[in-house]
């Protein structure tokens, strides 16, 4: 599923900068009904019917308040879409854009520098322990390791990847029954049309 091998990361990444998701109203297609191998011609070798959703439009409510919205598809032809500057963030003196924080009073500061320049001594040691900024794989190891050593959970726990996971069985489970969903009804059970079919399959009770 598009919706959940893309959505995860992008779930993860809103919740972690704007908050919990509190409802998600989507729409997911299968715009590509039948998926092809090819050789290294060019010639198709194998086909097989897409069950799977390749495109999803979700629309989320944030419970500060907030709206977000996602839309992702691997099912476009032709040329690549991409919409300049996103990922964007609109509030209420202004808005984050390409890297930007852009002011109502048109002053813009860089965002990496903006957020290094304001951060605690403790802020800057949790984000850049030994002083490490460059190197995004070695500071998940490290905060991985230091979990382990400490016998603590790391930041992303397996309950921080459940919400993001369920964020996006809420945007399937919302395709079904064709209204909004919210995700505490998603993580309780009390929506499970998509999920069903799963569960009978594997009998799953």
């Amino acid at each position: 599923h598009c919706s959940i091998d893309w959505g995860v990361h992008f779930f993860d990444f809103m919740r972690y900068v704007i908050g919990e998701v509190e409802w998600v109203s989507a729409e997911t297609k299968i715009f590509e009904k039948t998926r092809f191998r090819r050789d290294q011609d060019g010639d198709i070798i194998t086909s097989v019917d897409c069950e799977t959703d390749d495109t999803f439009f979700a629309l989320l409510g944030f419970e500060n308040g907030a709206i977000g919205q996602i839309t992702w598809s691997i099912a476009s032809r032709g040329e690549q879409f991409y919409l300049p500057g996103t990922f964007l963030i609109y509030g209420s003196e202004g808005c984050i854009k390409d890297g930007e924080i852009i002011q109502d009073d048109g002053s813009r500061d860089p965002l990496l520098d903006r957020f290094e320049m304001e951060l605690s001594d403790a802020d800057r040691e949790q984000f850049y322990p030994y002083g490490i900024t460059d190197d995004h794989f070695a500071l998940q190891q490290l905060a991985w390791l230091q979990a382990i050593d400490a016998g603590t959970n790391p930041e992303v726990d397996g309950e921080e990847g459940l919400k993001n996971l369920a964020c996006c069985y809420a945007v399937l489970e919302s395709a079904v029954e064709g209204r909004r969903v919210a995700l505490e009804e998603v993580l309780s059970g009390k929506v499970s049309r998509f999920q069903t079919e799963i569960d009978d399959h594997y009998r799953i009770s």
